[in-house]
């Protein structure tokens, strides 16, 4: 069964998900501490950060088999010796064949590490007046960070210059570039929205940067929760959120509407409630042949959501 959100069927910004049977599989990857971000890189491994709270933060790469991770294929390949917080990280996805690089958010300073064979070294760093709760890749040597303080900043990696480019109204929990103009900020509030880079509309003033008009908005809520994951896929154009009630939500990427209706929720229900554990990240994971999962922390374990292929052809449309 697919579920399309968009003017019409068949329009180019309709987005589609399969809303049949769920499944869901439990994977204990056995971290220390709270799992702080997930990213995957562009052989399909996943990439787990812990947050490091009592103790130095640990960066593991779980390599997938069948689209679902193995524990006996984890590997530490970060260990840090500091008790710095490890907030958010972001694989290079540019780089499939010329090495790996990966991304290291933490508080007031960004790292890069990369890695040849079996290795990781720390290339360059770049300290910020923010704690970088999130980041995602705009190109190949252009780093797109959220702050605490709402700041968006683009870092070049190659001259290691950034400038800052966006203010979101909240402090940016989640921050995903759908393509190289676009960025969709993820934050309290109930502020989740997509901007151009093109045209940073100003909205209210600010004592450094104006806070930035979007160019959609969606039908978020979270008032007060800190630390609620968010990714989007960019080619099925769907934004998944968690909300204040833990609940990880769908959202049109572009037209910023909900997938789950309140008139269609006895049929198309929410995606997944945790009643015990926050969900501070989640991760859409393409595991080939037009099949995905979704990757959900909770406390020190992941969930792999996914959908079963039954009545593949039947389509339901939702509106915009």
């Amino acid at each position: 069964m697919i579920c399309t959100v968009g003017p019409g069927s068949g329009s180019s910004s309709e987005s589609r998900i399969p809303v049949g049977s769920l499944q869901q599989r439990w994977f204990n990857p056995r971290v220390t501490s709270t799992i702080s971000s997930i990213s995957v890189s562009p052989n399909g491994s996943i990439i787990a950060t812990e947050l490091g709270n009592g103790g130095p933060p640990v960066v593991h790469l779980y390599h997938r088999y069948d689209g679902l991770t193995r524990e006996r294929s984890k590997y530490k390949i970060i260990q840090r010796d500091d008790e710095e917080t490890l907030w958010s990280s972001a694989a290079n996805t540019f780089l499939e064949s010329s090495g790996a690089e990966l991304a290291a958010g933490m508080t007031g300073k960004v790292e890069l590490w990369t890695a040849k064979e079996s290795e990781w070294d720390l290339r360059v760093f770049r300290h910020l007046k923010g704690d970088a709760f999130s980041m995602d890749w705009l190109a190949p040597t252009s780093l797109a960070i959220g702050q605490r303080n709402g700041f968006i900043s683009l870092w070049d990696t190659r001259s290691n210059g950034s400038a800052l480019r966006l203010r979101h109204p909240s402090n940016v929990i989640g921050l995903r570039c759908a393509n190289s103009n676009n960025i969709v900020a993820c934050g309290i509030e109930d502020a989740l929205a997509m901007y151009d880079l093109r045209m940073p509309r100003v909205g209210k003033p600010g004592r450094w940067l104006p806070q930035s008009q979007p160019v959609v908005r969606y039908a978020y809520t979270n008032k007060f929760t800190p630390h609620r994951g968010f990714d989007i896929h960019r080619k099925l154009g769907i934004v998944a959120a968690v909300d204040e009630n833990n609940v990880v939500q769908m959202y049109s990427l572009q037209t910023g509407a909900s997938m789950f209706p309140q008139t269609a929720k006895k049929t198309h229900p929410s995606m997944m409630v945790s009643h015990g554990h926050p969900i501070p990240c989640v991760q859409f994971v393409d595991i080939g042949d037009g099949e995905d999962f979704l990757a959900v922390s909770q406390g020190d374990g992941l969930v792999t959501l996914r959908w079963d292929g039954s009545d593949n052809d039947e389509e339901h449309d939702l509106g915009a």
